[in-house]
């Protein structure tokens, strides 16, 4: 019961945020309104809560998480649908490949299986940050130098 408040609020809400802010980012987007992308961040909070509930499978609830916010990002941001998936995929990508790396390292570092990320959530939560802090950090790195990889 506790994780169905516990990783929308303390993993899917910062994910999201950092998910659309970098994306967006890296698209050349100069006018990103943080309070809009906090609005997207905290509506995918509710969903995943809401996913949670219905217990689908890992694959079908990330499938189903980057369409929303891609749906978020066209409807709060007003960005058309084909202009708005690729910096969200761009920042799913970015913060998946983190995760893919990081979460590794942990679980041999801290000798947790990475399977018991699901059903511990304190686990899920000590494993991601790390992953944010290295995302904000690469946000500010990308910011400054202003690399772009797409332009909407």
């Amino acid at each position: 019961m506790f994780n169905h408040l516990y990783i929308p609020l303390l993993i899917t809400f910062p994910e999201t945020f950092l998910i659309v802010l970098l994306g967006l980012s890296m698209s050349k987007n100069k006018n990103i309104s943080i309070v809009l992308v906090l609005c997207i961040s905290f509506i995918q909070s509710i969903f995943v809560g809401t996913l949670l509930m219905l217990e689908l499978s890992s694959e079908i609830n990330t499938i189903l998480q980057i369409f929303l916010i891609c749906i978020l990002t066209t409807l709060i941001l007003n960005i058309p649908m084909h202009k708005a998936v690729v910096p969200v995929l761009m920042g799913c990508l970015i913060v998946g490949g983190l995760q893919s790396v990081i979460f590794p390292i942990l679980s041999n570092v801290l000798n947790i299986d990475i399977l018991q990320l699901k059903e511990n959530i304190f686990y899920s939560i000590k494993f991601y940050y790390p992953v944010f802090i290295i995302t904000i950090l690469l946000f500010i790195i990308l910011k400054k130098k202003q690399y772009h990889l797409y332009d909407i």
